[in-house]
């Protein structure tokens, strides 16, 4: 994964000169829109939401070969992997070449099929030319292997390779080495216990690997329209036993239903944060009525993204 090209949560001028250190909330998200859109609207809106301004909130977007991962397990290990290599500050050849390929999809202007899989080619060509191995670590100067990268682009004909082309890469690559994990920063990952795609077996998996590695769990069971919907309602005022129901077929599932009773323009890619913000309170102390504890999200409805939000907000007493 890598630091999204949308940074939420900078700190307001006035705060810049004043603070000496922040507060880092590196957040990985099994959904790639919702969730997102949720968190950037609660960024969007800090000042209002009274979030402390030492607080930078650092969304991971995956690599385009990581697009469509939504397994709870495979989220897990990928931002274990990352903090790891955030905490170092040390690139495995795999993780420059992830870099390289997300840069150049967002840069060139040839057509798809000259940029599809440019991570794995350069892997490959790499190993078979140089017998560099995917998770060797990249140290010190980037610049010879950045001239063997680039002289493999040219023969792939994926991007237009000059001086300015490889100048511009490693001023990308400085600005993702500027996040490197430092002491008191949180390593969050949210994810849905949905159990069509999550077995309890995953989950134990899932529960013991962020213990090990110190990162923290969010999980909303079902689903994050389950969060979504105690913007609106108390546990009084849902019908529980729908809530975790099979969708009838022609019907819409039960959340999404109640969610477009209160606020109609919600989809799945289009979250209207101006319906929820004025709500968070009221979400907060909803979710008290559910089960809240990570361990037991694994069999009861319930979630806890209100107690990350709350510690957000409590940051303030520092």
């Amino acid at each position: 994964m890598r630091v999204s090209n949308t940074q939420f949560g900078q700190r307001s001028a006035a705060h810049q000169q004043k603070l000496q250190f922040k507060i880092r909330y590196f957040l990985a998200f099994e959904g790639e829109k919702t969730e997102c859109q949720y968190f950037h609207g609660i960024l969007k809106n800090r000042d209002e939401l009274n979030i402390n301004p030492i607080i930078e909130i650092v969304p991971l977007s995956r690599h385009e070969h990581q697009t469509g991962l939504s397994n709870p397990v495979q989220i897990c290990q990928l931002m274990e992997t990352d903090m790891e290599l955030f905490k170092t500050g040390t690139l495995t050849l795999n993780a420059l070449v992830n870099h390289l390929s997300d840069w150049i999809r967002s840069q060139s202007k040839k057509p798809r099929n000259q940029r599809k899989q440019i991570s794995s080619k350069l892997l490959r060509d790499l190993k078979k030319k140089y017998d560099y191995q995917s998770e060797t670590p990249v140290s010190g100067s980037k610049d010879p292997i950045v001239q063997k990268i680039c002289e493999l682009l040219k023969i792939y004909d994926a991007i237009e390779v000059s001086e300015l082309t490889i100048s511009e890469f490693k001023q990308y690559l400085k600005k993702q080495r500027e996040y490197s994990k430092r002491d008191g920063d949180k390593a969050c990952i949210i994810i849905d216990r949905d159990p069509g795609s999550f077995t309890p077996e995953q989950y134990d998996m899932v529960l013991a690997q962020c213990k090990k590695s110190g990162l923290e769990l969010y999980v909303t069971n079902p689903r994050f329209e389950f969060w979504l919907l105690l913007h609106f309602l108390t546990k009084s005022e849902m019908d529980t036993e729908k809530i975790c129901a099979p969708s009838e077929p022609g019907k819409e599932a039960y959340l999404e239903n109640c969610l477009h009773q209160y606020c109609s323009s919600f989809s799945k890619h289009h979250v209207p944060f101006e319906s929820f913000k004025d709500k968070i309170p009221q979400a907060i102390e909803n979710e008290k009525g559910f089960c809240e504890d990570v361990t037991q999200l694994k069999d009861h409805i319930g979630c806890n993204i209100g107690l990350l939000i709350t510690n957000l907000l409590q940051q303030n007493k520092l």
